[in-house]
């Protein structure tokens, strides 16, 4: 049910959500927020109707609209063997990274860099 002494307001992605608001006219608009600069910021207002039973369909069209504006990809964690195989199948190569990798040629051929000239200064 709808409870028009507070906005309903459904969380979606860092710092953006859409909420239901009553208007002055008695009609509900369906407002997608963006709140991440710290103030409230309407992005988008989806719609609005003074039919509550239209409220789901505006609702959905909202969390579609906040999908695609953020590229979120909705994940079925209902068929997670699946989904790990096809993680795993999706895999073309795996490097290992150690220490070589980090410090370059430094330890090339098992002989150790060295310092052939240091620059000081003198104070005084």
């Amino acid at each position: 049910m709808f409870g028009f002494g507070c906005p309903r307001v459904w969380f979606l992605a860092l710092g953006m959500f859409i909420r239901q608001k009553k208007n002055k006219s008695g009609v509900v608009s369906v407002q997608v927020i963006d709140k991440s600069s710290g103030k409230y910021k309407v992005v988008k207002t989806i719609g609005s109707t003074p039919d509550l039973a239209a409220l789901p369909k505006l609702m959905a069209e909202a969390e579609l609209w906040v999908q695609q504006k953020l590229a979120l990809v909705e994940l079925d964690f209902n068929q997670t063997d699946l989904l790990l195989e096809q993680l795993i199948n999706s895999i073309e190569q795996i490097k290992i990274m150690g220490i070589e990798m980090l410090l370059g040629g430094l330890f090339a051929g098992g002989r150790h860099c060295s310092i052939t000239s240091v620059r000081t200064s003198k104070v005084g």
